[in-house]
């Protein structure tokens, strides 16, 4: 299990510093101001991820529908930082990655329950979010409903428990990190914040708590 998670830390460090910048680059629509910082955050990022979650589940085809996931929401959560925005690029590519092996898995395992799971907990994140953005268009947006429904189908697949955790968590730094870039008067274009990043990390701290 050691060499598994020291192996799957430093593949994904090495994507997050070789691939990673590549996919910003061609789904987002500024340069970075600091690209080499940019470079190393992913990196250590989607490596810290990638490690954590292949200890916590070991080698199975479902760790590998998360190491898709992770690597997806780091890439559109810098884009998300920098534009406030999330490219529906990136989520094209990840959601079908995400749903093949996990249906895979339950194949191979016969947990067809978690898929299930996966479909009514990805459809659930969907419908709040969908309403969020209906009654606060300024404060959450479109992509930020598709990529909750992302969020749904992998959270969904690790039981409710997970689930409620996982939302209940990106609600929570999601509020923190306003509160603090409002403490700081750092809002960015009219008064929005990127609510991206904070989603993927709630997901995966109820992933790798639960």
């Amino acid at each position: 299990m050691v060499a598994v998670v020291a192996g799957a830390t430093a593949v994904g460090a090495a994507v997050g510093a070789a691939l990673l910048p590549h996919v910003v680059a061609r789904t987002g629509r500024t340069v970075a101001r600091h690209p080499v910082a940019e470079r190393v955050g992913m990196s250590v990022a989607l490596g810290v991820a990638w490690g954590a979650l292949a200890w916590h589940e070991g080698t199975t085809l479902r760790l590998a529908a998360l190491l898709v996931f992770a690597a997806a929401g780091v890439a559109l959560s810098v884009v998300d930082l920098r534009e406030k925005r999330i490219p529906n690029a990136i989520l094209l590519v990840a959601a079908p990655l995400v749903l093949a092996l996990t249906v895979a898995d339950a194949a191979v395992t016969g947990r067809w329950e978690a898929l299930l799971g996966a479909a009514l907990g990805s459809a659930g994140l969907f419908v709040i979010f969908l309403v969020l953005a209906l009654l606060f268009p300024r404060g959450m947006g479109m992509g930020d409903v598709k990529l909750a429904a992302l969020l749904g189908f992998v959270l969904g697949g690790s039981g409710w428990g997970t689930w409620i955790v996982g939302f209940s968590a990106g609600i929570l730094v999601g509020g923190l990190a306003a509160a603090i870039t409002l403490l700081a008067r750092q809002r960015g274009p009219e008064g929005t914040l990127p609510y991206g990043p904070a989603l993927v990390i709630g997901a995966l701290i109820a992933l790798l708590l639960t």
